[in-house]
């Protein structure tokens, strides 16, 4: 398996990330005790990427130290629920025992793109009538809310009916996404 060996600098600490053909943690985690994780995060390029990563959990706070948004799995394809089917790289970050193989998955650019006309469709129907006053119309959906700024600064209030299943793609993106009570 070929590798690729990059000297970076984080925060101040000199760090090796390796880099590898092979995806090493896709579906269960191999070695018993692990456990999957996931984190949304951007790159040092600036482009979003999910990571997965198998690690024993009594590992969690020495990691999340280093990464604020490790969290959990639920699920053993974590990414591919976020949207972020397509596989980047496997790649170790850190040195010794400090070091955390992962693979790296993005939203694949047809999928990127397919989701603008979706927010301009959006924000044509929100000129209408409104859409999701009272209880969910769909069997299966719940009412969610969040409060955010718009583009222009002003504070706006949004309800919408989603499937429960779907929070974390879009709590991703809505960072103030709530089940209505």
């Amino acid at each position: 398996m070929a590798r690729m060996w990059v000297l970076a600098s984080v925060a101040g600490m000199a760090a090796i990330v390796a880099s590898a053909e092979e995806p090493c943690c896709q579906g269960a985690c191999p070695k018993e005790g692990e456990m999957k994780y996931w984190s949304l995060a951007k790159g040092p390029l600036g482009m979003k990427h999910c990571g997965e990563c198998c690690m024993h959990p009594k590992d969690y706070n020495k990691f999340h130290f280093f990464e604020k948004n490790l969290t959990e799995s639920k699920s053993l394809f974590p990414c591919k629920e976020f949207g972020y089917t397509k596989y980047d790289s496997t790649v170790t970050h850190g040195f010794g025992p400090l070091s955390m193989t992962l693979d790296l998955y993005d939203i694949p650019k047809e999928e990127v793109a397919a989701a603008v006309p979706a927010k301009v469709e959006v924000l044509a129907v929100a000129k209408e009538e409104p859409c999701c006053q009272g209880a969910c119309p769909k069997e299966g959906e719940m009412k969610y809310w969040s409060l955010a700024k718009g583009p222009l600064g002003m504070k706006h209030c949004g309800e919408c009916c989603m499937h429960p299943k779907d929070y974390n793609k879009f709590h991703f993106f809505e960072k103030n996404l709530t089940e209505s009570k």
